[in-house]
């Protein structure tokens, strides 16, 4: 589904009038030091989505290395979804959303070779956390660590690796719609209402002690 230009803009203005787009956030839950991106998907109430990563201190540019990943999502939300690679095709996707009765939140692992839907992609793997995973009467929250989705092999070869001291682009989608089956990781999904991109420094969210704190984590 294509935005018009006008709402393109929009989003775009919107996003930059708002001071706290991008800051660091400290997890009570977690204690994890996430880097944080808000994401509008909506002119009229101001409702969006809230990206943080968590990653090592030691992670080094080229290498593989475990991200943590936290969303925060408006309840009004089906499912969300993240492109690790800042586009829809050829990278590790990350799709999360509600199970049937709104309680407990999935983390489904996809991939695209094109502008399809999505099927379910063993080369990342998602482990979720209850602690940092919640819901309550506004928002849900998911928190969990990728393990995949600092590298990626591309269809004609090419490796990609995420920096982790620096700049990186992702891309976000969201739909109202639920997923068919919502108690199933690898449901279909209804198309997207909104796809955009943002661009996240995510070595401002290292952790120096990243594997004890993740390792403590239920």
């Amino acid at each position: 589904m294509y935005w018009t230009v006008w709402t393109f803009l929009s989003v775009l203005m919107l996003r930059g009038a708002s001071a706290d787009n991008e800051r660091l956030f400290q997890d009570p839950d977690t204690k994890l030091s996430f880097w944080q991106s808000y994401e509008p998907y909506k002119l009229d109430n101001g409702k969006g989505i809230i990206f943080r990563t968590a990653v090592p201190e030691a992670a080094t540019s080229g290498t593989a290395f475990d991200v943590v990943m936290q969303m925060v999502v408006p309840n009004e939300v089906g499912w969300a979804g993240l492109g690790w690679g800042g586009g829809m095709p050829q990278n590790p996707l990350l799709v999360v959303f509600r199970n049937s009765n709104n309680q407990g939140v999935l983390a489904s692992s996809r991939w695209a070779n094109g502008h399809t839907t999505p099927n379910a992609y063993t080369g990342a793997t998602y482990t979720v956390y209850k602690t940092g995973t919640k819901v309550n009467s506004t928002h849900w929250q998911v928190t969990a660590k990728c393990t995949g989705c600092a590298t990626w092999t591309q269809r004609d070869g090419k490796k990609v690796y995420l920096n982790p001291k620096g700049n990186n682009r992702f891309g976000w989608a969201y739909s109202l719609k639920k997923p068919t089956n919502p108690n199933s990781a690898t449901s279909a999904i209804p198309i997207h209402d909104l796809g955009q991109y943002f661009t996240m420094d995510v070595g401002k969210g290292v952790n120096k002690d990243f594997a004890n704190l993740v390792s403590k984590l239920q």
